[in-house]
């Protein structure tokens, strides 16, 4: 799969979700939308939150694509920071 629009669309909502649950006890550890990202995407948040589908696609664009380019790519687009 590509990294492209159709996946932010997929991803941001799920995203921006868990980092307003996560943003009280987070906010300290971040300085920049990597920070933020890499926080709601690590340790199955996604899968922890009920999304299952957004948690086995960024699973999928890891295998494919690699870690950090899939955590740079999102933190281009997702803004949270």
């Amino acid at each position: 799969m590509e990294l492209n629009d159709a996946v932010i669309r997929q991803l941001a909502r799920p995203i921006e979700v868990i980092w307003n649950y996560i943003y009280p006890d987070a906010v300290e550890l971040v300085d920049c939308d990597e920070d933020c990202i890499e926080l709601c995407i690590d340790a199955d948040r996604l899968l922890i939150f009920g999304y299952d589908d957004s948690h086995s696609l960024v699973r999928s664009l890891i295998s494919e694509h690699g870690y950090q380019t899939v955590l740079k790519f999102l933190s281009n687009k997702i803004r949270l920071y």
